[in-house]
């Protein structure tokens, strides 16, 4: 399920700026690293679930996607500003940068949101799970 939210939310997010931005077929990039980007994050948080501290595990594993997305980001944008005059640039490229930033952002922050809620809404705590906990007596 939170696959599916962070995917319509990052989607949503990358509709607007397309239509806002006026953009073109160039904006299939965008919408393919939201998939991707969605996958991943999936995957990861998946994975931070079965520790110990899961709810702690999941806090951790998010700020952990952050930071490299935010060095990514950096990255990009360093790239972007070191390129010769001739070749800086243009109005229709920060519109894709910003639909590489902003749709992504918004799939790791409701992703997260997502695996919070379902982790503090387990019923009992002690209930056994995938072999962790306390065993049925």
């Amino acid at each position: 399920m939170a696959f599916f939210l962070s995917v319509v939310a990052g989607g949503m997010v990358a509709q607007v700026l397309a239509v806002e931005t006026g953009a073109g077929e160039e904006y299939i990039l965008v919408f393919m690293a939201i998939a991707a980007v969605a996958m991943i994050v999936t995957f990861v948080l998946f994975i931070a679930q079965f520790f110990g501290s899961a709810v702690r595990a999941v806090n951790i594993t998010t700020m952990v996607l952050l930071i490299v997305f935010g060095l990514m980001l950096a990255g990009l944008a360093i790239w972007t500003i070191m390129q010769s005059p001739e070749h800086r640039a243009t109005q229709g490229d920060l519109s894709i940068i910003a639909g590489l930033v902003l749709p992504n952002l918004a799939i790791i922050i409701v992703h997260w949101l997502f695996v919070r809620w379902r982790l503090g809404r387990r019923a009992d705590p002690e209930a056994p799970r995938f072999g962790r906990g306390i065993a049925p007596s």
